[in-house]
Parts: C-alpha cells; structure tokens; sequence
C-alpha cells in the first residue's frame, strides 16, 4: 500500500497515476468531507508520527472539521526527528505524490484552504522530489479546482522540530521551534490561530491508499536497524510477531539476541522472549514501551553487556530533549548520570534512576520526558542488576 520494494527510482506523476494515483483524490472530492471521514475512520488508520500512540487520524481531522466558518491548514509533517528512522526520508524521496494526493484527501476532509510540506532542511534530495512533483501536479492538473495551496516549508533540524506545535512553531517562523503547552490543542488553534491538522507523511501516504482501494490501513514503514543481516526499511502488516520481522525480514541478528528496542531510543527494551508481541501500537503500549516512529533498534552479538546499550539510549535522551522545560532537561540529564553510575555499580543509582522516571511522568509541553520516563522504568524491569558493570 506504502512502497514498492522493486523501485529504485523517484515515482514520476505518470507512473503514480498509472497504479492508481490520483483515484482516491478524486472520489474525496465527489463524495465530500463527510464520506473521507467516514471511509478513514472504517479504515482504522492510525497516526504513524513519533509518539507512537496511533492516535486515530479521523478524529483529529474531525475536530478540525467541526469547527466552523474559518481558514484551516494542514500540514504533512517530514521533519523525521528520531536519528535511526529513515521511513519519512524515503517516501519522500521516491513517492512524493502518495503524500501529496494523502496531503489534498486531508484538506478536501476539512475544508483547508492552504496545505504545508515540512521537510528537513537536510533532506535535499527529499526537498527536489517533493518540489518537482508538486510541478508536475500542477502542470498536469492533478488537483484543479480544488482552490488549495501547496507550500514547501523547510523544518530545522532540532530535536523538537517534529512534534505538532513545534511544527507550526517554525512556519510561523520561530527559531528554534518548541512544543507548545495545551489545551488548545492544535486541531482548534493551530496556525496562526486557526484550526490545523499536522499529520506524518507516512499517515498521508497511507489515507491516499485507504481513499484508493477501500481497504483497511494494515501496514506500517518499518526502519529496521542495529545489529541485523539485513537492514532496511520495510513494509509489514500490522500484528506482525517482532520476532518475524527482525528473522524474516532482516535475516536474524549475527550473534545472540540481547533486546530489541521497537520504537528507538525513546521506546523501552523487549527481550528476547518478549519478541512474540506484535507490531502493535496498544500491544507495546501496554507492555511498558512504544512503536514510536517505527525504528525496530535490534542489539545482538556475543560479548554484548545491557549496559553498554543501555548508556547509549541514555545519551539520546539527554540530547533528544529540546530545552525548553526545565524539568524535562534536567531530569533527562539525571537520567544519563543516574545510568552511568548504576553500570559503575552504584547501588544508590538505580533509585535516583526510579525517582526521576515518576518526576518526570506526565510532565513538559511534549509527550517526550513521558516516553523516557517509561523506557527508563522498563530497562531496570527487563535487566535489572545486569545493568551493573
């Protein structure tokens, strides 16, 4: 639904058009905002952003719907934040129009008068792919009469760039762009003060999908990285085993399993006999940690200590933390202190590291010291005293 793993090349408006491309638009636009709503919501499509939640994407496109008689934005969100995710980077890349046509499908949803492209500001081959389909969009007329108003936004690269309000942050031209405190939340003021909704470009690229063939929104962009034969990204069914992705998918892992973090840096450890869960948002949720973006961080090899790991997905969390809460800083940097004195042995170190994790829970503008909080909490549940020297 997502990629085509024997393409190499960026899809071109008239090879996209020739699998479909553009079917789905052009039923959102005969059928109106109300039936988009209705055929995303039976889809059961999910966010497939950074938090991880899976936060249903028609009812965030219907509270901006609701509210009446004003300008509405939407924006595909390409920042791609986390360091080890490179799903976004792809899309863009070689399927521009599948983001562009989800872009529209949202706008027709919720009657937005202007749509927004943030991509990267380091992303230059994802910048030309996405300015040279919107050319060829425009040139074919893929979207006349539709009175809406593509712009590329060009997202700094800081930690924070990628969370919703942080995005509407830059294009309003603050620098560096920082979450903001809600309520409201963005969908009733957004942009300018006006409703918006910020979507991932993989959720775009996937309700154009839902829009074209009717059918659920079975499948997410995985980034499998780390110790594994063959990394990648790779499209897989949702309820997939994570052991099935990292086997089948990436040829194993060279040497012993030691844990697989399935959300990146942010998300807690799953070990080895915790691999059966499956690619699931409420599934992970609920067993301490997180799909996130979707980074499937395999660690293996004989020798490989949990501390050593475990030290390293400390340092992000330190540096993933844009600063601007005061708590989230320091309790990020605690952290980091915290896990290098328990791998040293300090036996004091893990119930600094235990208090920190509560202090930080629910706290900042952002779902981000949460998200550490609990992968912190689940390193000591799942390792334990192998964490100590």
């Amino acid at each position: 639904m997502l990629i085509d793993p024997g393409e190499s090349t960026r899809e071109d408006l008239e090879r996209y058009v020739k699998r479909g491309g553009y079917l789905g638009l052009a039923r959102a636009v005969r059928d109106g905002p109300s039936a988009v709503l209705a055929a995303v919501e039976r889809a059961g499509l999910r966010g497939r952003g950074g938090s991880g939640l899976g936060e249903p994407v028609a009812r965030k496109w219907r509270e901006a719907a609701a509210v009446p008689g004003t300008t509405k934005f939407v924006i595909a969100n390409g920042a791609e934040s986390h360091p080890e995710s490179r799903k976004d980077h792809l899309l863009m890349t070689r399927y521009p129009h599948r983001i562009l046509e989800g872009l529209l499908i949202a706008g027709v949803a919720v009657r937005a008068r202007q749509c927004f492209v943030y991509v990267k500001e380091t992303y230059n081959d994802a910048l030309a792919s996405i300015k040279e389909a919107i050319a060829e969009g425009l040139a074919a007329g893929a979207w006349a009469g539709l009175e809406m108003e593509i712009t590329v936004f060009e997202a700094p690269a800081s930690p924070a760039a990628g969370e919703e309000s942080a995005v509407i942050d830059a294009i309003e031209g603050f620098n560096p762009p920082r979450p903001r405190l809600r309520p409201p939340s963005v969908t009733s003021v957004g942009l300018y003060g006006r409703p918006t909704v910020v979507n991932n470009v993989e959720t775009l690229a996937a309700a154009a999908a839902v829009m074209r063939t009717g059918e659920p929104a079975g499948t997410v962009l995985v980034t499998l990285t780390g110790d594994v034969r063959r990394p990648g990204v790779y499209e897989v069914p949702l309820g997939t085993p994570l052991r099935a992705i990292v086997e089948d998918w990436g040829g194993g892992a060279p040497g012993p399993l030691l844990c697989v973090l399935p959300g990146g840096s942010a998300s807690g450890p799953l070990g080895p006999a915790e691999l059966e869960l499956p690619l699931d948002y409420d599934a992970l949720w609920r067993a301490g940690t997180s799909l996130g973006p979707a980074v499937l961080s395999v660690v293996a090899g004989a020798g490989r200590k949990p501390g050593d790991p475990f030290q390293d997905a400390a340092r992000l969390w330190t540096s993933g933390s844009c600063g601007q809460c005061r708590l989230c800083q320091e309790g990020t940097a605690e952290l980091l202190d915290a896990a290098q004195r328990i791998v040293q042995g300090a036996n004091s170190a893990r119930e600094d590291m235990e208090l920190w994790a509560l202090r930080l829970r629910g706290k900042g503008n952002c779902l981000y010291a949460t998200m550490v909080a609990r992968s912190a909490a689940r390193w000591l549940r799942v390792f334990g005293n192998e964490l100590s020297g």
